[in-house]
């Protein structure tokens, strides 16, 4: 199998939250609250003594040993203990989140007026502490007061308009250990951002969570618009540039799409999702030479990944060129005569085409001889796998793809040659079905493989896959 190519991890800005606060959880959740170091780089008002902070944990612990024993009995002690608590350190937010998820349990009505109430009264106890800030504005928000949450946001531009992260942490009250936020969770993040900007109208990081919250709410051209508004010296002007190549490229305004990547390539020429999407655009116009150019140009420049061999080597036989297509796969060996991962994808085209199998054979078993991380190793089996399946060897190859699929269970091109194997047995006609079935699930949205299984489902298993 071909090794997957490692996405960078800039590309959806949820991905980066999840990983600088995936542990984090909303507002809302009664379970799991706000870790206490989250924003612990912005000051809070005051400092805060040590027998205070001492009577501030007494409060909490006498609050929740109390909820522990009769919460309905004890409501009006436990609201007592908290409310002092919120006030003598609106630093953390540990006693408000609990609060309000006392709150929250009372009438609709009473809840509310409650918990707005309190909102309002740490705002102008306390209105520069960001932390406790962006989590009112989105109570706020959830209540319908949207105004004061604009306020808000507007306020948190003002204090804190400078730093750049402020605005991810917006979507970490969001998350609640997602990796993608539902439509109604993005608009918070427009508006949020939205009112930030207008006093923060300079942060990148801001303007390009508000794009991509566009993105995601299929506002193409709002989200353009806005990608399009992050400086040239930001860190953020390479993933904005792919976004909007992106954008074009799933509204099928192909000429857009070469154009802006052309430009991305121009001015970021080693960055490897460039180059994959423009041979993505080209390749959906079946436009050969240039993917030719493109995959040429990527070799020449090293830049980081041995598929441009394969995507090179795939262009010249589609072209009915197998010569080239050869040229360019003992071109790699040659100058990567080490390189696993250049041997697996020799072996492995080969395999696909099913072409000079032994010597793809003896290939892929130079690499399985060596000591190999274990991803890879299940990779490299499953290489030698499909070369067995390609020379009619289906019980060796069924061998050999499970135990690369006990190695790593949910990869999706292993469960579908799982399904191939598994569909040229009589008797195993239903774990096929089952295997593509798993293999779909795995497979990332964006990719044409996904397609592919799908095609091998309704044609081998039309009637089964109505049922499911």
């Amino acid at each position: 199998m071909l090794k997957i190519k490692k996405q960078k991890i800039y590309i959806l800005f949820f991905t980066l939250l999840s990983l600088i606060i995936s542990s984090c959880a909303s507002f809302d959740n009664k379970k799991n609250l706000v870790p206490q170091n989250t924003l612990t780089s912005f000051n809070y008002k005051k400092e805060i003594s040590k027998k205070e902070i001492e009577l501030y944990n007494n409060y909490i612990n006498y609050a929740i040993f109390l909820i522990e024993q009769d919460k309905q009995k004890y409501s009006f002690k436990i609201e007592s203990l908290l409310e002092k608590a919120v006030f003598l350190n609106t630093g953390d937010t540990t006693a408000l989140l609990t609060l309000i998820d006392i709150y929250q349990q009372q009438k609709v009505e009473l809840a509310e007026k409650k918990i707005f109430k309190l909102c309002k009264e740490i705002v102008s106890f306390d209105e520069i502490n960001i932390k406790t800030a962006i989590i009112i504005a989105f109570i706020c928000y959830d209540y319908g007061y949207k105004k004061d949450a604009a306020q808000l946001f507007y306020k948190i531009g003002i204090s804190k308009g400078k730093a750049s992260d402020l605005p991810y942490f917006f979507a970490s009250y969001l998350l609640n250990e997602k990796t993608k936020l539902k439509k109604e969770e993005y608009e918070k993040l427009i508006f949020a951002t939205s009112n930030f900007l207008k006093a923060a109208p300079q942060n990148d990081t801001a303007t390009f969570v508000l794009a991509t919250s566009y993105y995601a709410t299929k506002e193409y051209k709002k989200a353009i618009n806005h990608f399009k508004e992050i400086n040239s010296s930001s860190n953020l002007y390479l993933p904005a540039s792919i976004e909007i190549s992106k954008i074009y490229l799933t509204q099928k305004e192909y000429n857009k799409a070469i154009e802006n990547l052309k430009l991305t390539i121009q001015n970021f020429p080693e960055d490897e999702e460039a180059y994959f999407l423009i041979l993505k655009v080209y390749k959906e116009l079946e436009d050969y030479q240039n993917i030719i150019v493109f995959a040429k140009e990527a070799i020449n420049k090293k830049v980081n990944s041995t598929e441009f061999f394969w995507i090179l080597a795939s262009a010249y036989y589609d072209i009915e060129k197998p010569e080239k297509a050869l040229e360019t796969l003992n071109n790699a060996l040659l100058s990567y005569p080490e390189n696993r991962d250049i041997k697996n994808l020799v072996a492995y085209f080969y395999a696909e085409k099913g072409i000079h199998l032994n010597k793809a054979e003896e290939i892929i078993k130079t690499v399985l001889n060596k000591k190999n991380k274990k991803r890879d190793e299940a990779y490299y089996l499953d290489t030698l796998a499909w070369i067995h399946f390609k020379k009619n060897e289906i019980k060796e190859a069924k061998e050999i793809l499970l135990k690369a699929n006990k190695i790593l269970p949910n990869t999706y091109k292993i469960l579908e040659h799982l399904g191939d194997i598994y569909y040229e047995s009589e008797k195993n006609k239903d774990i096929s079905f089952l295997m593509y079935q798993k293999a779909l699930k795995y497979v990332p949205e964006d990719n044409e493989d996904k397609e592919k299984i799908q095609e091998k489902i309704d044609k081998n298993f039309s009637k089964k896959a109505k049922k499911e």
